[in-house]
């Protein structure tokens, strides 16, 4: 008797600033898992945060995938409680892939949703997820563990939206000039500055201070963008390195994203040395922040000085062209072979929680 395939739910969108990114990662996932061992449902949720049908979802992420539209829209949908449609489908997946990158997404909070529907789910849980989302709380936890990383100052919520004196003096005091000014939450550089001098600091401040009211001052360190993969849950594999050299003032949205100038050296032209120190911190961070399933981390490095951790990002970009599936691919796993690989660790992951129980 033929065994049926396996239900492999992916949800995709979202209210965040990266819900393209969202639909793109999504599509290709479609386009690439194996149609013969498993059957793919598309859960979207629009930019108000509503879950669409799943009609409604296969159709607009095929309009989005034929350039007719930019988004899953916001003038449809549900909230997830009131759609027992959705739900019920939903408790029939045998794995989630929960491809929502940034805030309700990639934070923790659509992991502890599927945690309490006690359904499988690829990547990091809740507490990495938040850590992995929170670039202050996570460079605490880097800090704990003995990683190299650039100096940094969090400012939280209790500050204002404009600075004052007194939290320039400290930023000029701690950090200095050239810094980044970056939201605590979020990612793909979005809301992110480079930041030369004091004129710089008030404009950059508040771009941050649109995105999340916790706001991270770093410093600049000088050499390669460079980054690495990890996969697995207690036994790990670690990929190996590639380098970002990209035209403008650091890795911004559009160089990520659209700018043809953009190269990714992979493998990166740097020392042995480097990279295994690289891919030893790499390791550690993962481990740090109790990831699992799967991270791409990002480091700067020189030929002299010690590699420094800039973040951890525990729900990578998915495209064939991000960094994540390309590292692999060097290493000889296809794009298709990486999404059945993450679908076994969520499962073994699974499995785990229930001989703990």
């Amino acid at each position: 008797m033929k065994q049926r395939p396996m239900k492999i739910g992916i949800i995709i969108g979202g209210q965040s600033s990266e819900h393209t990114v969202s639909l793109t990662s999504g599509n290709c996932i479609i386009d690439a898992i194996d149609s013969t061992a498993y059957e793919v449902t598309p859960f979207g949720i629009n930019l108000k945060g509503l879950w669409l049908n799943i009609e409604e979802t296969t159709k607009r992420l095929k309009e989005f995938k034929n350039g007719e539209r930019d988004s899953l829209g916001d003038d449809s949908g549900s909230h997830l409680l009131k759609s027992h449609e959705i739900l019920s489908i939903l408790g029939e997946m045998d794995v989630i892939f929960p491809i929502i990158h940034g805030t309700y997404g990639e934070d923790g909070k659509l992991q502890g949703f599927l945690d309490l529907a006690n359904i499988p789910y690829i990547g990091a849980g809740v507490a990495a997820s938040a850590l992995g989302m929170d670039k202050g709380l996570m460079r605490m936890n880097f800090e704990s563990a003995g990683i190299p990383q650039p100096k940094y100052r969090i400012f939280s919520n209790s500050h204002q939206e404009h600075l004052d004196k007194n939290l320039i003096n400290e930023i000029e005091k701690n950090i200095g000039y050239p810094c980044f000014v970056k939201p605590c939450n979020g990612g793909s550089s979005i809301g992110v500055s480079k930041v030369f001098s004091r004129e710089d600091l008030e404009p950059s401040w508040e771009l941050a201070n649109k995105y999340d009211q916790k706001i991270i001052v770093e410093e600049i360190m000088l050499g390669r963008e460079l980054e690495c993969a990890v996969i697995g849950n207690n036994s790990l594999l670690v990929s190996g390195v590639a380098e970002i050299r990209t035209s403008e003032e650091f890795y911004t949205y559009s160089a990520k994203y659209s700018d043809s100038k953009t190269e990714l050296i992979l493998p990166a032209d740097i020392k042995l040395e480097t990279i295994q120190k690289i891919q030893k911190y790499a390791t550690e961070a993962f481990q740090s922040i109790d990831c699992s399933g799967l991270a791409r981390v990002d480091f700067i490095a020189d030929e002299i000085s010690e590699p420094r951790i800039i973040e951890i990002n525990t729900l990578p970009g998915f495209t064939p062209q991000s960094m994540f599936p390309r590292l692999w691919e060097a290493e000889g796993i296809t794009y298709s072979e990486l999404i059945t690989r993450l679908i076994n660790f969520a499962l073994e992951k699974q499995s785990s929680k229930r001989l703990e129980n």
